[in-house]
């Protein structure tokens, strides 16, 4: 079935049966939408892989226009996972500066988190806005 199209869901629920109608969105893959992200390229690696925000997820999480990585896989034993960042994280801003693409990351991971060896990270998960400090390894 084509995005738009109506489809008939049955479910099982508690012993009972009942059927629904959906409205299908768009499919997002991981490998087409996501990027890897590894700051720069052989120096340091956060173990981060991101995509863009939907325009439906971002009006879901009310996130602003201009914010928003979706956080879609953590490599263990890599500076994401150590600063306990999670899959389905929002990444909102790197050192206080809005991000919204896996390039606008590495930007700043390039031309701020070398110097400092660490970026701050503003984070979403569930609702709740944390900080969390990435150490870069070298």
């Amino acid at each position: 079935k084509t995005p738009g199209s109506t489809a008939v869901l049955g479910i099982w629920r508690n012993g009972k049966e009942f059927e629904r109608k959906v409205v299908l969105g768009e499919r997002h893959t991981g490998q087409s939408r996501s990027s890897a992200f590894s700051g720069e390229q052989n120096e340091m690696s956060l173990g981060l892989t991101v995509r863009p925000i939907s325009e439906e997820e971002r009006r879901e999480l009310s996130l602003p226009k201009d914010e928003g990585l979706l956080i879609v896989g953590i490599t263990s034993g890599k500076p994401a996972a150590e600063a306990d960042l999670r899959n389905g994280d929002v990444i909102l801003k790197a050192n206080l500066k809005p991000v919204n693409s896996a390039e606008a990351l590495a930007r700043i991971v390039k031309e701020e988190g070398i110097k400092r060896g660490s970026i701050m990270l503003q984070i979403q998960r569930r609702g709740n806005t944390y900080f969390r400090t990435v150490l870069l390894s070298r």
